[in-house]
């Protein structure tokens, strides 16, 4: 097994403190809904892009984006088909976690 070789300074406590500290005001922040509702869809967007990009999906980022939505666009219907269908699961992945979240029994 590796063992590395440090020694563990102030200067290196000091900072692990400071970070836990930053982390914990972090933690504590509340976030604007505005801007939540914001970084969901965002993240919605890249999570649907991304993942059918790597399949060969040809569809760009923003029209994606505008499909996601439910904005009609003209393009390949299956790729189409394929960001919509996308999008659906991740919403279902959404409502399970909400359910699983709230302890209440999955489906």
């Amino acid at each position: 097994m590796f063992s590395p070789i440090f020694s563990i300074t102030n200067k290196i406590l000091k900072n692990i403190g400071d970070i836990e500290a930053a982390k914990a005001i972090i933690d504590e922040s509340p976030l604007i809904p505005a801007y939540e509702r914001q970084f969901q869809r965002d993240a919605v967007v890249r999570t649907v892009h991304f993942g059918t990009h790597i399949e060969g999906n040809d569809l760009t980022y923003q029209e994606v984006a505008r499909l996601v939505e439910g904005q009609q666009i003209s393009g390949n219907d299956r790729d189409i088909l394929e960001v919509i269908n996308y999008r659906n699961v991740v919403s279902y992945l959404e409502e399970l976690w909400a359910t699983f979240d709230a302890g209440l029994k999955l489906p």
